[in-house]
Formats: structure tokens, sequence, C-alpha cells
């Protein structure tokens, strides 16, 4: 696998994740699966790049920034509509603001 904050972005990130055929949330073997395909040149936008390269370059170039006093990164879970919804960024505005969140 790859570095310990790969791994732990792609843990994080596939953290809801089910299984397509039963629904069943993936195993940690699945997930750790994942990551270590991820490390290998190729596994990225080309022939010589990793993922885990691409992503790293990615968020040197341009990090993510959160509006001054925004205290969130995502939402995720049931809105005051009782819709379930994920969203990042500026789209979970309108559902932090739904459940009284900053």
């Amino acid at each position: 696998m790859g570095g310990s904050g790969f791994d732990d972005y792609v843990l994080t990130a596939l953290g809801g994740a089910r299984n397509s055929a039963d629904g069943s949330p993936l195993s940690l073997r699945q997930k750790s699966d994942v990551a270590a395909y991820l490390c290998p040149p190729g596994s990225g936008p080309d022939a010589i790049i990793s993922f885990e390269v691409y992503l790293s370059r990615t968020m040197r170039a341009a990090p993510p920034e959160l509006s001054v006093g925004t205290e969130y990164l995502g939402f995720s879970g049931k809105d005051s509509s009782g819709h379930w919804r994920r969203s990042f960024g500026q789209r979970g505005m309108p559902h932090r603001r739904s459940i009284g969140g900053r």
C-alpha cells in the first residue's frame, strides 16, 4: 500500500462503501485492496503515474480551502425532508443549513 496518509484517505473515502452484490459494507480487506490497487504506476491518469501520486500533486497544486467560519467538509445523512443526501463543498451548504449546522 501507499503512504499512511494516502491509506487513511482511501479508507476514509470508502467508509460508507458497500458491495454491489449484497449491499453489505466493504470489509477492511476489501478497502485495503482498493488502496493497494491505487498505488502502482498506471493506476493514475497515464501509464507511469499512480493515483496516489496524481492525488498528491493535485492537492499540492490546488489545496482544498474552506470558507472563513465554515467547520465542515461534507454532509452525508438525511435532510429535514427525510431524503438521504451526500454533498461536499459548496453543494453541502443547503443541507448543512437544513440540519442547523454552520
